[in-house]
């Protein structure tokens, strides 16, 4: 396994505080890995694997494109911190859902949230450092036998998801047939090359409509044919159409 390397890519820091009955969501997963603190409130959270039950105090770790719904209870009201970031190879080693209680990093969340307010950079980035360097030691790795060339690949995808490709290409990038690395890069992410790089248009889609983006500006930003094509992917993906989307409100 290569060695973590403590280096932040990017990352986005949200505030949320809710306290009215619209309380259940579902999420098809997200792009980047996600560190959540809640404050106030209780939550439960479902997977595929197991449910997990929440409570103010409580942190959990969530890989990218992993699916879920959650159902939250306000006492009297939810709030919570969440960090969407990209670390150096960390979405790749870390690739299940994880909770805690008692981590000390209660300070470098409130002390984040501060940064963000005043516009600190530097201060924020020491924060999330901070957070990431007591949350990594008790995480636990997850041991899939699938080879780095893959994930390079992977990584990749995820950063240009608007490039053109050939998958032989990809596969010859990583020294593996092409019928081989089309198997291992759907076991490594549940999608085929094509429906990979259609996925991260599209989750990068839906966060430009809920920010009022109309389809064609979408369309002509994301290289989608036409709109009533983008709807058709759309749906594959989210389960909702585009209307239907901006509708639902989304939390973490």
């Amino acid at each position: 396994m290569e060695a973590f390397k403590p280096h932040i890519i990017s990352y986005n820091f949200t505030h949320v505080r809710f306290d009215d009955t619209r309380n259940h969501y579902y999420h098809s997963g997200f792009l980047s890995p996600r560190i959540a603190y809640i404050k106030r409130g209780n939550c439960e959270i479902k997977t595929d694997k197991q449910l997990f039950r929440l409570h103010a105090g409580s942190i959990w770790y969530l890989p990218r494109f992993y699916p879920y719904s959650s159902h939250w209870t306000p006492d009297p009201e939810v709030e919570f911190y969440a960090i969407e970031f990209e670390a150096d190879i960390f979405g790749s080693v870390y690739r299940e859902m994880q909770t805690f209680d008692g981590l000390p990093v209660v300070d470098a969340f409130e002390n984040l949230a501060n940064s963000e307010k005043g516009n600190d950079e530097f201060s924020a980035l020491s924060a999330l450092y901070s957070i990431l360097s007591v949350l990594k030691p008790n995480l636990q790795e997850t041991k899939k036998e699938i080879p780095q060339s893959v994930l390079v690949a992977v990584e990749y995808l995820t950063t240009n998801y608007n490039a053109t490709f050939k998958v032989s290409d990809l596969a010859g990038d990583c020294y593996l047939s092409e019928s081989r690395f089309y198997y291992l890069f759907k076991k490594a992410t549940g999608f085929s090359p094509v429906d990979y790089k259609n996925y991260l248009k599209i989750t990068h889609a839906a966060s430009d409509l809920q920010q009022g983006f109309c389809l064609e500006e979408i369309c002509e930003k994301y290289g989608f044919c036409s709109p009533s094509y983008f709807r058709r992917l759309f749906k594959k993906f989210t389960g909702k159409n585009p209307s239907e989307f901006k509708k639902v409100p989304k939390i973490l």
